[in-house]
Protein backbone atom coordinates (compact mmCIF):
# COMPACT_ATOMS: atom_id res chain seq x y z
CA UNK A 1 0.00 0.00 0.00
CA UNK A 2 1.39 3.60 -1.39
CA UNK A 3 1.66 6.05 1.73
CA UNK A 4 -0.71 8.91 0.93
CA UNK A 5 0.98 12.43 0.56
CA UNK A 6 -0.33 15.52 2.45
CA UNK A 7 1.37 18.95 2.13
CA UNK A 8 2.74 20.53 4.87
CA UNK A 9 0.82 22.24 6.95
CA UNK A 10 0.83 26.52 7.33
CA UNK A 11 0.10 27.90 10.39
CA UNK A 12 -2.79 30.16 10.85
CA UNK A 13 -1.01 33.30 11.66
CA UNK A 14 1.16 32.65 8.48
CA UNK A 15 -1.35 31.72 6.44
CA UNK A 16 -3.44 35.02 7.38
CA UNK A 17 -0.32 37.02 6.66
CA UNK A 18 -0.55 35.87 3.15
CA UNK A 19 -4.25 36.50 2.68
CA UNK A 20 -3.60 40.17 3.97
CA UNK A 21 -0.40 40.54 1.68
CA UNK A 22 -2.79 38.88 -1.40
CA UNK A 23 -5.52 41.15 -0.63
CA UNK A 24 -3.07 44.16 -0.78
CA UNK A 25 -1.84 43.76 -3.65
CA UNK A 26 -4.47 43.11 -5.59
CA UNK A 27 -5.89 46.06 -3.89
CA UNK A 28 -2.98 48.63 -4.75
CA UNK A 29 -3.39 47.39 -8.11
CA UNK A 30 -7.13 48.16 -8.57
CA UNK A 31 -6.30 51.08 -6.96
CA UNK A 32 -3.64 52.07 -9.23
CA UNK A 33 -5.80 51.55 -12.20
CA UNK A 34 -8.22 53.82 -10.72
CA UNK A 35 -6.12 56.38 -10.10
CA UNK A 36 -4.31 56.05 -13.80
CA UNK A 37 -7.76 55.85 -15.14
CA UNK A 38 -9.13 59.40 -13.18
CA UNK A 39 -5.88 61.22 -13.88
CA UNK A 40 -6.12 60.44 -17.76
CA UNK A 41 -9.42 61.46 -17.67
CA UNK A 42 -8.96 64.49 -15.76
CA UNK A 43 -6.38 65.24 -18.86
CA UNK A 44 -8.73 64.81 -21.66
CA UNK A 45 -11.36 67.07 -19.61
CA UNK A 46 -9.12 69.81 -20.16
CA UNK A 47 -7.72 69.18 -23.47
CA UNK A 48 -9.23 70.99 -26.30
CA UNK A 49 -8.78 68.46 -28.93
CA UNK A 50 -12.38 66.36 -26.99
CA UNK A 51 -14.39 69.64 -26.84
CA UNK A 52 -17.06 68.84 -29.13
CA UNK A 53 -16.83 70.65 -32.47
CA UNK A 54 -19.80 68.29 -34.36
CA UNK A 55 -23.09 67.06 -34.22
CA UNK A 56 -24.59 64.20 -36.11
CA UNK A 57 -27.71 63.61 -36.14
CA UNK A 58 -30.53 60.80 -37.48
CA UNK A 59 -33.87 60.68 -37.91
CA UNK A 60 -36.30 59.10 -39.50
CA UNK A 61 -38.67 61.68 -40.86
CA UNK A 62 -38.25 64.44 -43.62
CA UNK A 63 -38.99 67.35 -41.70
CA UNK A 64 -35.64 67.33 -40.15
CA UNK A 65 -34.75 69.79 -37.67
CA UNK A 66 -31.82 72.08 -38.11
CA UNK A 67 -28.34 71.24 -36.36
CA UNK A 68 -27.99 74.57 -34.96
CA UNK A 69 -31.24 74.17 -32.91
CA UNK A 70 -30.24 70.68 -31.49
CA UNK A 71 -27.01 72.98 -30.24
CA UNK A 72 -29.09 75.93 -28.69
CA UNK A 73 -31.07 72.67 -26.98
CA UNK A 74 -28.18 71.47 -25.63
CA UNK A 75 -26.61 74.26 -24.87
CA UNK A 76 -23.91 73.98 -27.22
CA UNK A 77 -21.90 76.79 -28.24
CA UNK A 78 -18.41 77.25 -30.54
CA UNK A 79 -17.97 80.06 -27.46
CA UNK A 80 -18.06 78.32 -25.33
CA UNK A 81 -16.90 74.58 -25.82
CA UNK A 82 -18.08 72.29 -23.89
CA UNK A 83 -15.42 69.05 -23.33
CA UNK A 84 -16.88 65.50 -24.69
CA UNK A 85 -16.09 63.87 -20.55
CA UNK A 86 -17.80 66.45 -19.39
CA UNK A 87 -20.89 66.11 -21.08
CA UNK A 88 -23.64 64.74 -19.71
CA UNK A 89 -25.61 62.35 -21.96
CA UNK A 90 -28.68 61.88 -19.49
CA UNK A 91 -29.36 65.28 -18.79
CA UNK A 92 -28.83 66.25 -22.95
CA UNK A 93 -31.87 63.63 -23.06
CA UNK A 94 -33.80 65.20 -20.97
CA UNK A 95 -33.32 68.69 -22.87
CA UNK A 96 -34.31 67.13 -26.16
CA UNK A 97 -37.22 65.45 -24.72
CA UNK A 98 -38.40 68.91 -23.12
CA UNK A 99 -38.87 70.65 -27.00
CA UNK A 100 -42.32 70.20 -27.71
CA UNK A 101 -41.24 69.32 -31.53
CA UNK A 102 -38.88 65.98 -29.83
CA UNK A 103 -40.71 62.96 -28.86
CA UNK A 104 -37.51 60.63 -28.59
CA UNK A 105 -34.27 60.62 -28.86
CA UNK A 106 -31.35 58.94 -27.95
CA UNK A 107 -27.59 60.29 -27.75
CA UNK A 108 -24.09 58.74 -27.88
CA UNK A 109 -20.51 60.21 -27.86
CA UNK A 110 -18.06 60.10 -30.71
CA UNK A 111 -14.72 60.64 -29.67
CA UNK A 112 -12.66 62.63 -30.17
CA UNK A 113 -15.37 65.21 -30.39
CA UNK A 114 -18.79 64.66 -31.78
CA UNK A 115 -22.04 64.07 -30.41
CA UNK A 116 -24.47 61.75 -32.15
CA UNK A 117 -28.18 62.10 -31.78
CA UNK A 118 -31.28 59.66 -33.45
CA UNK A 119 -34.53 61.33 -32.80
CA UNK A 120 -38.28 61.23 -33.59
CA UNK A 121 -40.57 64.16 -34.11
CA UNK A 122 -44.40 64.73 -33.49
CA UNK A 123 -45.90 64.40 -37.01
CA UNK A 124 -48.43 67.73 -37.46
CA UNK A 125 -52.45 65.60 -38.49
CA UNK A 126 -53.95 69.25 -38.22
CA UNK A 127 -53.74 72.83 -36.91
CA UNK A 128 -55.23 73.73 -33.90
CA UNK A 129 -57.54 77.13 -35.28
CA UNK A 130 -57.34 78.49 -31.80
CA UNK A 131 -53.83 79.94 -31.69
CA UNK A 132 -51.65 80.77 -34.57
CA UNK A 133 -49.06 78.63 -35.56
CA UNK A 134 -49.68 75.91 -33.72
CA UNK A 135 -50.20 72.25 -34.88
CA UNK A 136 -51.12 68.99 -32.84
CA UNK A 137 -50.52 65.26 -33.37
CA UNK A 138 -52.46 62.25 -33.24
CA UNK A 139 -52.18 62.33 -29.10
CA UNK A 140 -53.04 65.75 -28.56
CA UNK A 141 -49.69 67.10 -28.20
CA UNK A 142 -49.43 70.81 -29.33
CA UNK A 143 -45.89 72.39 -30.88
CA UNK A 144 -44.94 75.13 -33.52
CA UNK A 145 -45.33 74.36 -37.38
CA UNK A 146 -43.35 77.10 -38.69
CA UNK A 147 -40.26 77.22 -39.44
CA UNK A 148 -39.49 73.48 -38.56
CA UNK A 149 -42.06 71.69 -41.15
CA UNK A 150 -42.57 72.12 -44.96
CA UNK A 151 -45.74 73.54 -46.34
CA UNK A 152 -48.34 71.00 -45.71
CA UNK A 153 -52.14 71.07 -46.68
CA UNK A 154 -53.93 70.26 -43.45
CA UNK A 155 -57.44 70.56 -41.85
CA UNK A 156 -57.74 73.44 -39.01
CA UNK A 157 -59.37 72.17 -36.01
CA UNK A 158 -61.43 74.85 -33.70
CA UNK A 159 -62.34 73.73 -29.86
CA UNK A 160 -63.02 76.75 -28.34
CA UNK A 161 -62.80 77.45 -24.15
CA UNK A 162 -58.76 77.31 -24.47
CA UNK A 163 -58.11 80.53 -22.70
CA UNK A 164 -56.91 78.60 -19.53
CA UNK A 165 -54.13 77.79 -21.64
CA UNK A 166 -50.71 79.68 -20.27
CA UNK A 167 -48.37 77.36 -22.11
CA UNK A 168 -49.68 76.37 -25.33
CA UNK A 169 -46.50 74.54 -27.13
CA UNK A 170 -45.40 71.16 -25.20
CA UNK A 171 -48.85 70.91 -23.55
CA UNK A 172 -51.26 68.02 -24.15
CA UNK A 173 -54.93 68.50 -24.99
CA UNK A 174 -57.89 66.91 -22.93
CA UNK A 175 -61.43 66.70 -22.84
CA UNK A 176 -64.14 65.82 -24.33
CA UNK A 177 -63.74 68.48 -27.31
CA UNK A 178 -60.63 67.27 -28.41
CA UNK A 179 -61.54 63.67 -28.25
CA UNK A 180 -64.61 64.40 -30.05
CA UNK A 181 -62.35 66.31 -32.47
CA UNK A 182 -59.69 63.08 -33.02
CA UNK A 183 -62.83 61.00 -33.14
CA UNK A 184 -63.97 62.78 -36.09
CA UNK A 185 -60.73 63.43 -37.75
CA UNK A 186 -59.99 59.70 -37.64
CA UNK A 187 -63.31 58.59 -38.86
CA UNK A 188 -63.58 61.39 -41.80
CA UNK A 189 -59.66 61.06 -43.05
CA UNK A 190 -60.85 56.92 -42.89
CA UNK A 191 -64.16 57.05 -44.78
CA UNK A 192 -64.41 60.63 -46.72
CA UNK A 193 -61.02 61.74 -47.91
CA UNK A 194 -59.71 61.04 -51.09
CA UNK A 195 -57.98 62.56 -54.41
CA UNK A 196 -60.88 64.68 -55.04
CA UNK A 197 -62.42 65.38 -51.29
CA UNK A 198 -60.68 67.03 -48.13
CA UNK A 199 -61.52 67.92 -45.36
CA UNK A 200 -60.61 71.25 -44.58
CA UNK A 201 -61.90 72.57 -41.00
CA UNK A 202 -63.31 70.69 -37.97
CA UNK A 203 -65.43 72.72 -35.59
CA UNK A 204 -66.36 71.28 -32.35
CA UNK A 205 -66.34 74.62 -30.28
CA UNK A 206 -70.07 74.01 -29.94
CA UNK A 207 -70.79 70.90 -29.92
CA UNK A 208 -71.34 70.61 -26.10
CA UNK A 209 -73.44 73.94 -25.73
CA UNK A 210 -75.66 74.40 -22.86
CA UNK A 211 -78.53 75.39 -25.58
CA UNK A 212 -79.32 71.83 -26.98
CA UNK A 213 -80.44 74.60 -30.37
CA UNK A 214 -76.93 75.60 -30.32
CA UNK A 215 -75.37 72.52 -30.11
CA UNK A 216 -73.35 71.43 -33.49
CA UNK A 217 -70.36 69.51 -35.14
CA UNK A 218 -69.33 71.55 -37.97
CA UNK A 219 -67.39 70.36 -41.19
CA UNK A 220 -65.69 71.97 -44.03
CA UNK A 221 -64.97 70.23 -46.66
CA UNK A 222 -63.25 70.50 -50.66
CA UNK A 223 -64.65 68.66 -53.38
CA UNK A 224 -61.93 69.11 -56.59
CA UNK A 225 -64.76 68.88 -60.06
CA UNK A 226 -63.89 69.86 -63.33
CA UNK A 227 -66.16 71.95 -64.55
CA UNK A 228 -65.56 73.43 -68.70
CA UNK A 229 -65.10 77.16 -67.91
CA UNK A 230 -64.64 79.08 -71.77
CA UNK A 231 -64.18 75.89 -73.69
CA UNK A 232 -61.72 74.09 -71.38
CA UNK A 233 -61.97 71.50 -69.14
CA UNK A 234 -61.15 73.08 -65.57
CA UNK A 235 -60.60 71.44 -61.74
CA UNK A 236 -62.23 73.90 -59.59
CA UNK A 237 -62.82 73.35 -55.41
CA UNK A 238 -66.44 73.75 -54.11
CA UNK A 239 -66.30 73.85 -50.64
CA UNK A 240 -69.17 72.47 -48.34
CA UNK A 241 -69.95 73.15 -44.91
CA UNK A 242 -71.97 70.80 -43.14
CA UNK A 243 -73.83 70.88 -39.63
CA UNK A 244 -74.36 67.61 -37.81
CA UNK A 245 -76.00 66.50 -34.77
CA UNK A 246 -73.15 66.37 -31.64
CA UNK A 247 -75.18 62.85 -30.49
CA UNK A 248 -75.53 61.18 -33.88
CA UNK A 249 -72.28 62.49 -36.11
CA UNK A 250 -71.66 59.17 -37.80
CA UNK A 251 -75.49 58.92 -39.31
CA UNK A 252 -75.17 62.44 -40.12
CA UNK A 253 -71.71 61.63 -42.08
CA UNK A 254 -73.36 58.60 -43.60
CA UNK A 255 -76.24 61.20 -44.74
CA UNK A 256 -73.91 63.48 -46.07
CA UNK A 257 -71.75 60.82 -48.19
CA UNK A 258 -75.15 59.58 -49.42
CA UNK A 259 -75.66 63.48 -51.45
CA UNK A 260 -72.44 63.86 -52.20
CA UNK A 261 -73.21 62.74 -55.82
CA UNK A 262 -76.28 65.12 -55.61
CA UNK A 263 -74.29 67.61 -54.41
CA UNK A 264 -71.83 67.34 -57.22
CA UNK A 265 -74.17 66.82 -59.81
CA UNK A 266 -75.89 70.73 -58.47
CA UNK A 267 -72.20 71.78 -58.73
CA UNK A 268 -72.17 72.44 -62.20
CA UNK A 269 -74.69 75.32 -61.69
CA UNK A 270 -72.47 76.90 -59.48
CA UNK A 271 -70.81 80.23 -60.58
CA UNK A 272 -66.97 79.91 -59.98
CA UNK A 273 -65.06 82.96 -59.43
CA UNK A 274 -60.49 82.72 -59.76
CA UNK A 275 -59.02 83.31 -56.10
CA UNK A 276 -55.05 83.30 -56.15
CA UNK A 277 -54.53 81.18 -59.05
CA UNK A 278 -57.17 78.61 -57.79
CA UNK A 279 -61.06 78.36 -59.25
CA UNK A 280 -63.30 78.18 -56.47
CA UNK A 281 -66.99 77.67 -56.69
CA UNK A 282 -69.48 79.52 -54.65
CA UNK A 283 -70.06 77.68 -51.02
CA UNK A 284 -72.87 75.12 -49.86
CA UNK A 285 -73.77 74.72 -46.54
CA UNK A 286 -75.72 71.28 -46.05
CA UNK A 287 -77.67 71.22 -42.45
CA UNK A 288 -78.09 67.44 -41.16
CA UNK A 289 -78.96 68.25 -37.55
CA UNK A 290 -82.53 67.01 -37.79
CA UNK A 291 -82.72 63.44 -38.42
CA UNK A 292 -84.53 62.59 -41.81
CA UNK A 293 -84.22 66.00 -43.22
CA UNK A 294 -81.03 67.79 -45.23
CA UNK A 295 -81.05 71.49 -45.65
CA UNK A 296 -79.48 72.70 -48.51
CA UNK A 297 -78.60 76.57 -48.87
CA UNK A 298 -76.48 78.32 -51.04
CA UNK A 299 -73.95 80.22 -48.91
CA UNK A 300 -73.68 84.19 -49.80
CA UNK A 301 -70.67 86.56 -48.22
Amino acid sequence: MKPTYSPPKIPLSQAIVWILLSTVLVSGSVGMGILYYLHLRDLRTRDDQYNISAIVQTTSHTDALKTVFLAELLDLSIDRPTNLYRFNIEEAKRKLQACSLIKKAEIKKIKPSAIWIDYSMRQPIAFLGDFTNTALDENGFLFPFKPFFTPKKLPEIFLGNLKEFQKVWGSRLKGEHIKLALSLFNLVTKKCCSESMFIRKIDVSKAYAQSHGQRQIVLVFEELLERKINGKWTLCVFPRLVRLNTEQFHQGLANYLALRAFLNKQAGQLSVTEEMNQVRGNEVMVDLRIPHLAYIQLVTS
